[in-house]
């Protein structure tokens, strides 16, 4: 579907140069028209080559970027929906160059499983500091699930800045199914930074890190493809 040399081409950087630059090359196969796939960031969790670039990194996540084909249209060409699209898969194999599109097998959105398994202890309730106020919809099936995360039922709503963090730093996993309702309360409430970027575009639907507006609109404005992937490769490790 997609040939790694003529992506090459289209956005500017040899293959070879291509190492370390996941997210940008995903956001740059957007900008030049190649697809209109989601660019996304969080964890690789597969196997690394000990021979690769990331071969020291054996038994650990690497942060990576890559691409989500996340409408329906795409079986028009193959392509199941929610499939991954990855020009930088290669790296971690030590393989020949080429860009992966397949099912999700080794992808961690927003590192969701790894902030699983660092999950934070609740915080101790702090009565006097309820100074955050959530609005949760008066929807009691919410308000008792976020209740049971803080073990907290004492004060509908009214949460300690603590708390609020802790709330915005849950996995998402964790959040479900009321993950929106309760992050995008936090949000309203003023706590928008408190919330992982790469959650916000996974939850709260926000443009992915490097865009204005999703679905990209390309400007008129004549941007160089080497500016925007030094500007993205400072967005992104």
């Amino acid at each position: 579907m997609f040939d790694v040399h003529e992506v090459a081409a289209a956005i500017g950087l040899p293959v070879e140069n291509w190492h370390g630059k996941c997210y940008a090359i995903a956001c740059q196969m957007v900008m030049v028209g190649l697809t209109d796939a989601e660019p996304v960031y969080g964890s690789w969790s597969g196997p690394i080559h000990p021979d690769s670039h990331f071969g020291k990194r054996q038994g650990g996540d690497v942060n990576h970027g890559w691409l989500v084909a996340d409408k329906p249209r795409w079986n028009s060409v193959g392509v199941q929906p929610k499939s991954i699209i990855d020009p930088t898969r290669w790296v971690f194999e030590n393989v020949e160059p080429y860009i992966y599109v397949g099912p999700n097998d080794y992808y961690d959105r927003a590192s969701d499983a790894r902030r699983m398994m660092m999950h934070a202890m609740r915080p101790i309730p702090e009565p006097e500091k309820r100074e955050v106020h959530l609005d949760l919809g008066d929807v009691e099936e919410i308000i008792e699930h976020v209740n049971q995360l803080l073990d907290d039922d004492t004060y509908c709503c009214d949460y300690d800045f603590k708390q609020v963090f802790y709330l915005a730093n849950c996995p998402v996993s964790v959040l479900r199914p009321f993950a929106k309702e309760i992050l995008s309360a936090i949000s309203e409430a003023g706590h928008n930074g408190l919330i992982p970027v790469d959650v916000r575009q996974w939850v709260l639907e926000e443009p992915p890190a490097g865009f204005k507006t999703w679905p990209y609109v390309k400007e008129e404005r004549d941007v160089s493809l080497e500016a925007q992937s030094k500007r993205l490769i400072t967005v992104r490790p």
